[in-house]
């Protein structure tokens, strides 16, 4: 039963969906030069035509996030504070980073993102051993938010259509 199973799916999204629609600056000059060649040929009607298109325009960006990244990030983020005083629970924040890591690739989100998931979860491996041994400080930390932060934002490049 289809539609049964779209009802089942949707149930299991675990995403924030953010949908950004706007009117595309760029596209105006390009209009009114368009409108203008027109209105120099006489032809008003086309002009006015090219001026309507161009302030019909929209664009709107659909960008998915999961949620288990935004989590993981957090995660890792309060792991960098406790790092040096608070080993256990910065080692347990890390673990539960890798976690969501792995639920969101489980779910789908991140298959088209290996390269990234995969360098998050060596990164957060080094950062475990680090503390082991006694060694880490807040600065290790920056390699592994970099990482999200490229993976943010390859997801937020989105889905844009103009319409």
């Amino acid at each position: 039963e289809p539609q049964e199973t779209i009802d089942l799916l949707t149930a299991m999204r675990n995403q924030l969906t953010v949908t950004t629609t706007y009117l595309p600056m760029d596209l105006y000059p390009i209009t009114t030069k368009t409108a203008y060649e027109e209105l120099k040929k006489g032809k008003i009607e086309e002009a006015v035509n090219s001026l309507m298109e161009g302030l019909h325009t929209v664009v709107t960006v659909q960008v998915v996030v999961p949620i288990p990244v935004l989590v993981a990030q957090n995660a890792i983020e309060d792991a960098a504070k406790l790092s040096k005083d608070k080993k256990v629970q910065a080692l347990e924040l890390l673990d539960a980073a890798q976690g969501q890591l792995d639920l969101a690739k489980y779910e789908g989100y991140l298959n088209k993102y290996d390269p990234e998931y995969k360098a998050l979860s060596s990164e957060i491996d080094k950062i475990k051993k680090k503390i082991g041994e006694g060694a880490v400080v807040e600065k290790d930390y920056d390699e592994l938010k970099g990482y999200f932060k490229s993976l943010l934002g390859k997801m937020h490049e989105g889905k844009k259509s103009s319409k």
